[in-house]
């Protein structure tokens, strides 16, 4: 391989370590904080029965799992596990049986936002890609 290559590949391999570094074994539920000077997030509503064709955050519902599968393998695999089995981060394969569609979107759309202190980075993903793993996620009840 080129020296190019290797920058490269080891330039990808320390932002992965750096997102991953605190990566926990809890799910992306929101966790209410007891703090008086912070107010505690909302816990997501249960997964919904049907369908939405976009969420309140801007992801459209590309009703295309295999993409979404796709994407989560080349973003979120790394700590998930190719199986969504779990690793450095948690184990996502009852997520869509736990979070309804808009919550999971705003939680991958900006993790620290919903959850302050998260070690799951902020993904430079589309609106497509994004609604496209939250269709995969949704699958996994």
């Amino acid at each position: 391989m080129s020296h190019r290559m290797w920058k490269m590949i080891s330039a990808i391999g320390l932002v992965v370590a750096i997102g991953v570094a605190g990566c926990s074994s809890t799910s992306p539920t929101p966790t209410p904080t007891a703090s008086k000077s912070q107010p505690a997030a909302a816990t997501p509503a249960p997964a919904a029965s049907g369908k939405e064709s976009a969420s309140s955050s801007g992801a459209a519902s590309s009703g295309d799992v295999t993409k979404g599968k796709t994407v989560f393998a080349a973003n979120c695999a790394v700590c998930h596990g190719q199986n969504a089995e779990g690793g450095m981060g948690p184990d996502l394969r009852k997520i869509g049986s736990k979070l309804d569609r808009d919550s999971l979107d705003k939680f991958i759309r900006d993790p620290s936002a919903v959850k302050p202190g998260t070690a799951m980075p902020k993904l430079p993903l589309s609106d497509q890609d994004r609604g496209a793993v939250v269709d995969f996620l949704q699958t996994m009840k």
